[in-house]
């Protein structure tokens, strides 16, 4: 190792400081006596880390200096101006700092200048993107517009004949219809329904949709309301949109393609009317004012087997259509109540202590599990009442009366687990209130009523296979099924927790018999209006 090496190894290795500006002597002097040496010393070494970079700043390999213009605050600044690391070559190829040689080209470290502010180009960015989308919203309209008057142009009689119809069943005129029609993405649909082995139905839907604003439009106005409803008519394959309002059908019967001269008499339309909320409603209304009628219509004195088993059927089936939307509109929904906000904030065994320490809060929970005990004892009174019912009804309906309870009380096993609820009562119970002892009371007749149900519906359905025999059979043939009849409601006699009494075996042996005398007429009037036109 040379003498210069010695002499490094020699030094404090903490004791090296960056060299400062040399354009500043003083400054210079002051950052060596804080680094441990003598104003006369050499500086301290400078690393280079970049071969090849030392002529960066200018040629000839000599560093030019910072001349100093003006003092003042120019001198300032450049005494607070952070020192340039120099960086030496010589150190990576030998592996250890060199004092003294000559001065290396230096690198200026200095943190880069601020970016400028990114709002202006934002602004910029942010406008043109506006009007690329207005031009291209521009471009899409004006598409469409030439697609319109495309489709326009194709329209013929048979087309004229389905925009008539739909606006005499519908609210909108025929103008507003062509509209909508020849602006629809399914117009496809139409000429597919027309051609020969097409589809045989051609469906729309008119009902509320919800549409977007256009920038201009929602620009104005809050976000959250920039989607509008509007009630629109459009054609639709009814696989993905529910319905909601009116559905508007076309049917066909026939394979033939459908022409100007066989439209009327080859397509059909019908109108299924759900605005009130409820589908099963609105197919109920369809059968009784549409299919039903014409069933009978066509029924005489001396109809087919075959057309009185179909009527009985679709009879049969409204009146299933009818027993289901009863049970969903008759479940039981407590009373709704202006609750405190303190109970929706109860989390912890500590919010419900605090609570229950508070007497006016505690007093007003007890009035509103009283409003709910009062609903609840005047539902149980109703199941419990003689039921009205006509002297020829069949057995089917003591099935239906015990779907109906299960239904009502299934829902009002739900609402009394609801949060609200469960909130209330934990305030009450902390607080030893009296209105939890009524409430527990009510809610063992609760789970009775309610086992009750669920088990006599369970036991009855394995009789529900023989009720359409019943409906169905000449005499001859119930004989074949009584057997198997009687053998299920001795098992429901023997098994069943609540139906083994004689009361209800009573009443439902009297509906069987009602439901053999009613198939008996019938069998005894299928060919005549009157027995007394039998034949003898």
């Amino acid at each position: 190792m040379d003498d210069e090496d010695s002499e490094f190894s020699q030094k404090d290795p903490t004791s090296y400081a960056p060299p400062a500006d040399r354009s500043d002597p003083g400054l210079n002097g002051s950052l060596e006596l804080q680094a441990g040496g003598r104003p006369g010393d050499q500086p301290a070494p400078e690393l280079n880390l970049h071969p090849g970079l030392e002529n960066v700043d200018g040629p000839g390999g000599e560093e030019e200096e910072e001349k100093e213009e003006g003092g003042g605050a120019d001198t300032a600044l450049t005494k607070l101006r952070p020192p340039q690391l120099l960086l030496h070559r010589d150190v990576i190829g030998r592996g250890h700092r060199r004092i003294g040689g000559q001065n290396p080209r230096a690198i200026n470290m200095s943190p880069p200048a601020a970016a400028p502010p990114l709002t202006a180009a934002t602004s910029v960015s942010g406008t043109r993107t506006a009007l690329l989308s207005n031009e291209v919203r521009r471009e899409n309209a004006k598409q469409a517009r030439a697609i319109r008057e495309e489709r326009r142009g194709t329209l013929d009689a048979r087309h004229k004949y389905l925009i008539s119809r739909l606006a005499d069943a519908g609210t909108l005129g025929e103008a507003e219809v062509e509209d909508a029609v020849i602006s629809d993405d399914k117009f496809r649909l139409i000429d597919d329904f027309f051609a020969a082995n097409g589809s045989k139905k051609l469906i729309f839907f008119y009902q509320d949709m919800k549409q977007n604003l256009s920038s201009t439009q929602s620009s104005s106005v809050d976000v959250l309301s920039s989607a509008v409803t509007q009630r629109k008519l459009f054609l639709t394959t009814a696989n993905s949109e529910p319905l909601l309002g009116k559905c508007l059908f076309f049917l066909r019967t026939t394979d033939k393609a459908i022409t100007t001269a066989n439209i009327q008499q080859e397509v059909t339309l019908s109108l299924l009317d759900c605005s009130g909320g409820s589908f099963l409603h609105g197919v109920e209304t369809l059968l009784l004012d549409v299919l039903v009628p014409a069933l009978r219509s066509q029924q005489t004195g001396a109809s087919s087997p075959d057309l009185q088993t179909f009527q009985s059927s679709v009879d049969q089936f409204v009146s299933n259509l009818n027993s289901a939307r009863l049970n969903v509109e008759r479940k039981f929904q407590l009373k709704p109540v202006d609750l405190p906000d303190a109970i929706e904030q109860l989390r912890l065994p500590v919010d419900y202590t605090s609570a229950a320490n508070n007497s006016e809060l505690v007093e007003r929970l007890e009035g509103v599990v009283s409003v709910w005990t009062n609903q609840i004892k005047q539902v149980l009174t109703e199941s419990e009442q003689m039921r009205k019912e006509a002297d020829d009804v069949g057995p089917s309906a003591e099935l239906e009366h015990w779907k109906r309870r299960l239904v009502t009380f299934n829902s009002l096993m739900e609402e009394l687990k609801s949060p609200q609820v469960k909130r209330t009562l934990g305030v009450l119970q902390v607080a030893r209130s009296r209105a939890i002892r009524v409430w527990r009371e009510l809610d063992r007749d609760i789970t009775v009523v309610s086992n009750e149900a669920k088990d006599n519906v369970k036991y009855l359905n394995t009789l529900n296979k023989f009720f359409r025999p019943l409906r169905k059979c000449t005499p001859t043939g119930l004989l074949e099924h009584l057997p198997g009849l009687m053998m299920s409601i001795r098992m429901i006699l023997t098994f069943s927790q609540f139906y083994n009494s004689s009361e209800k075996m009573t009443s439902l042996l009297l509906k069987v018999t009602n439901q053999m005398m009613s198939s008996c007429r019938s069998f005894l009037l299928q060919s005549v209006s009157h027995i007394w036109g039998q034949s003898r």
